[in-house]
């Protein structure tokens, strides 16, 4: 099963914003790169997940379903990786230390 991160991202970051120019704008990247995320990732799950006119961008009852389950998965994602992130930048096992005795 593919799992399509890249995508999910572009598809939560337009529902965030309702526009795929700001989300563009957000993931540094172009609308155009966007719009094909959201459709790769439409096609992936046979279902149409954002409602486009020329004016706005809606979220269809099924996309903010799975937006909602997919915003807890990506946030626990991010969680992980900064976590491994931070867990190399602080000392850990076991230390042990030898020292003399003085009486």
């Amino acid at each position: 099963m593919s799992r399509p991160l890249t995508e999910i991202e572009a598809f939560l970051t337009v529902v965030e914003t309702n526009s795929f120019t700001n989300a563009a704008e957000k993931l540094s990247t172009s609308k155009s790169v966007i719009s094909r995320r959201i459709s790769a990732l439409e096609d992936l799950v046979g279902i149409q997940l954002i409602e486009r006119t020329t004016r706005r961008v809606t979220p269809t009852q099924e996309g903010l379903w799975y937006a909602k389950r997919l915003g807890k998965m990506l946030l626990n994602v991010d969680n992980a990786h900064e976590g491994l992130i931070n867990r190399g930048e602080t000392a850990q096992g076991t230390l042990r230390l030898v020292l003399p005795s003085y009486l």
